[in-house]
C-alpha cells in the first residue's frame, strides 16, 4: 500500500456490492518517491495490481488523497461524464481499506499520452525560445537526454527532456509562426463541445488549464472532476475561494437561453475556472498557470460561432437528453452507497432531473436545436453510449426522441398559425426563441388581435408575444414586422426579409 495513506474517518463501513468497484489500498502497486503534491491533493502515479476484481486492474492510475464523500462523490460524477462522452474522461474508483474501515481517497486511470492545455503551451515557448524549425533532427533529439531546465512565462520551471516529448508527440498541434495551440481543427472541436456540454450540465466549477488537454492522438480529454455538481455540493467564497461540504444547497447554476445560444461563452453562470472566463486581476501569483488568458478567451469564444462546433454542442444537448434518467441515478447509487451518503444522493438524483428538464424546456425553443433532430443522431447516441439490454435501451431513447420532435413540431405548428407572414416568419426564424408554452389560444389572441379593423392592435399584440416569453422589438421595428401587405408602400419587400 502507498505509504503516506494515513488519514482516518470515521463512519459505518461496507465495501461496494459490485466487485469491479472494489478497489482496495493493497490493490494499489507500491511506488517510493512517486508522491507529487498537486492543485491541493496528495497525488501519485502508481499501478493496480491485475489480481484483483477491479476493473482497473492492470491499469496505471493516479492517487489522490481525499475525503470519503469526495472520492465517492468523484467516482459517481465520473460515471455521469463517461455516459455523454465515454473514454474522453478517465475512470474514476474510489480506494477503500476494509483493514482499517475507511476510504481513502481514489484512483483516475492514467491517460496515455495526456498533455494538459498550460504543458502544451509551455512546450510552444520553448520550441520558439530554442527555435526549433530550423533544428536538425539530430539537434533535436539531443533535448531528449537533456538534464536542463525551462521557465515558461508563468514561472513554472519544467524539464527540457519532458518538454521535447511533448514537441516530437503533438508538433502537429503546435503553432511556432504564432506561439498558439491548432485548436481549431474540427476534430477538437467537435470533442471539446461534447466535454463543455457535459462540464456545462453538471455544473463544473474547476475546468482550469491542468484539467483539459489532448491525448497522444490529438483528442481532447478532461481530468479531475471533484469540483461537478458545484451548486449541489459545496457553497464557496468569491475573491480567494474557499470551500466545505454540503449535504445540500440551492444551486446557483441556473441554464438560460442566452447561455446555451452562445455557448461556450457564459452570461448568466459564472464558474470560477472556463475556457472563456479571464480572472487575470483576481487570481494570486501561485494561481498563474490556471487562469485562461485574454488570448485564450477570444479564441475560445470563437467557438460559439463556429459551425462544427455549433453543431457538436446540440448534439451533445441532444444526447444529455436521451439518456434514461435511471443511468444517470444508478452511477450516484453504485458509489454513494453508505447511509450517511443518503441525503446527498437523493438531492443530487433531483437536482439533474430539474437541470434535464429545464435545458429541455430552453432547447424547444431554439430553431438551431431542432436541426440536429435527426435520425442519423439518434442512432450514432445509441451505439456511443454501449449500455447493458441495448434493445431495451434502444426503444426506449427512440420513443423520447420522438417525444422531443414531436413538441418541436407542436411548437411550429403552433407558429405557423400566426396570420401575418412577417410575424410568422420572424417567429419561426429567429432565436432565442420563447420560454413560455405555446398554446393554441395564445396564437388564436394574437390573430384576433392582427385582425382587427382598420388597423391591428399593434400594442396588444406586442404584449402577447412577450406572454410567450419573447422580448419582442421597439414598436417601430415591431410595427414593420406585423405590417399588412396593403398598408406597405412602394415595393418594399416585408422586413423579415433581411432580419
Amino acid at each position: 500500500m502507498l505509504s503516506f495513506l494515513r488519514t482516518r474517518t470515521s463512519y459505518s463501513f461496507n465495501l461496494p456490492s459490485r466487485p469491479e468497484l472494489r478497489l482496495r489500498s493493497p490493490d494499489l502497486e507500491e511506488k517510493d518517491g512517486a508522491s507529487v503534491v498537486k492543485s491541493g491533493h496528495t497525488v501519485a502515479r502508481t499501478k493496480v495490481l491485475p489480481n484483483t476484481s477491479s476493473d482497473l486492474r492492470g491499469k496505471i492510475v493516479f492517487f489522490k488523497q481525499n475525503t470519503q464523500v469526495l472520492s465517492q462523490c468523484e467516482s459517481a460524477f465520473g460515471d455521469c461524464y463517461r455516459l455523454l462522452v465515454g473514454d474522453k474522461v478517465p475512470k474514476v474508483r474510489a480506494v477503500y481499506d476494509d483493514s482499517r474501515s475507511e476510504v481513502v481517497g481514489l484512483c483516475s486511470e492514467a491517460i496515455p499520452g495526456f498533455v494538459d492545455i498550460r504543458k502544451l503551451q509551455s512546450t510552444v515557448e520553448w520550441m520558439r525560445a530554442v527555435n526549433w524549425k530550423n533544428l536538425n533532427p539530430r539537434e533535436k533529439e539531443a533535448f531528449g537526454t537533456s538534464t536542463m531546465e525551462f521557465s515558461d512565462a508563468s514561472g513554472n520551471v519544467i524539464k527540457v527532456c519532458d518538454l521535447y516529448e511533448v514537441a516530437k508527440k503533438h508538433e502537429a498541434l503546435l503553432d511556432l509562426d504564432t506561439g498558439n495551440i491548432r485548436f481549431a481543427t474540427p476534430s477538437f472541436k467537435q470533442g471539446f463541445a461534447e466535454i463543455l456540454v457535459a462540464s456545462y450540465l453538471f455544473e463544473e466549477d474547476d475546468l482550469h488549464k491542468h484539467n483539459f488537454g489532448v491525448d497522444a492522438d490529438g483528442t481532447p480529454r478532461r481530468i479531475d472532476l471533484d469540483m461537478s455538481f458545484f451548486g449541489s455540493v459545496y457553497v464557496e467564497t468569491r475573491g480567494e475561494r474557499s470551500v466545505r461540504y454540503l449535504d445540500s444547497s440551492p444551486s446557483t447554476w441556473n441554464i438560460s437561453i442566452q447561455d446555451i445560444v452562445d455557448f461556450p461563452v457564459l452570461k448568466s453562470t459564472h464558474p470560477w475556472f472556463w475556457p472563456t472566463v479571464c480572472k487575470a486581476t483576481v487570481l494570486t501569483a501561485a494561481s498563474g498557470d490556471k487562469i485562461f488568458t485574454q488570448q485564450d478567451v477570444e479564441l475560445f469564444s470563437s467557438f460559439a460561432k463556429d459551425e462544427t462546433f455549433v453543431s457538436a454542442k446540440y448534439y451533445s444537448f441532444l444526447k444529455a437528453l436521451l439518456i434514461p434518467e435511471r443511468y444517470f441515478e444508478e452511477s450516484f447509487t453504485k458509489h454513494l452507497f453508505f447511509a450517511e451518503n443518503a441525503v446527498l444522493k437523493r438531492n443530487l438524483v433531483l437536482h439533474l432531473r430539474e437541470r434535464q428538464a429545464q435545458l429541455l424546456k430552453l432547447l424547444l425553443t431554439i430553431p438551431e436545436f431542432g436541426k440536429c433532430l435527426t435520425e442519423d443522431n439518434v442512432e450514432r447516441i445509441i451505439a456511443e453510449l454501449q449500455l447493458e439490454r441495448p434493445d431495451d435501451v434502444k426503444q426506449e431513447i427512440l420513443a423520447r426522441f420522438a417525444s422531443i420532435k414531436s413538441m418541436v413540431n407542436s411548437r411550429i405548428e403552433l407558429i405557423g398559425r400566426v396570420t401575418n407572414d412577417g410575424l410568422r416568419e420572424y417567429l419561426l426564424k429567429t432565436a432565442p426563441g420563447f420560454s413560455a408554452p405555446i398554446t393554441i389560444e395564445k396564437i388564436a389572441k394574437i390573430n384576433e388581435l392582427l385582425s382587427s379593423v382598420p388597423t391591428p392592435k399593434i400594442y396588444e399584440v406586442r404584449q402577447e408575444v412577450l406572454r410567450l416569453g419573447y422580448d419582442a422589438p421597439p414598436m417601430e421595428h415591431f410595427l414593420k414586422m406585423v405590417r399588412q401587405p396593403s398598408e406597405r408602400t412602394g415595393n418594399s419587400p416585408p422586413l423579415v426579409t433581411s432580419l
